[in-house]
């Protein structure tokens, strides 16, 4: 499996234990990742993104039934890089 795919469903996974068909999308310009999926028995999407650096992951789900619910959380991604280029913390002076 593709490591962003991967990393996009255990993080939709960790908000929604309910999650399924999380699919790549597109990348944007800036270089963040998209990917959507649903709920299982449940009408709306999931929304997940991932940061150029592979460092943090979103997941947004919107109900579909109408009402105004929206669940929002932003998860840190560890132990799985995504590209070779992980970034390195530095410290502040």
């Amino acid at each position: 499996m593709d490591p962003t795919l991967d990393v996009a469903r255990k993080a939709a996974l960790k908000l929604f234990d309910d999650a399924v068909d999380i699919a790549f999308v597109e990348s944007r310009p800036t270089g963040e990742q998209i990917f959507t999926g649903g709920r299982r028995n449940k009408a709306g999407k999931i929304l997940v993104s991932l940061n150029p650096n592979g460092t943090k992951a979103s997941v947004e789900w919107k109900s579909g039934d109408g009402r105004r619910n929206t669940e929002y959380r932003i998860f840190r991604v560890e132990g799985l890089p995504l590209t070779g280029d992980v970034p390195v913390a530095q410290s502040v002076r």
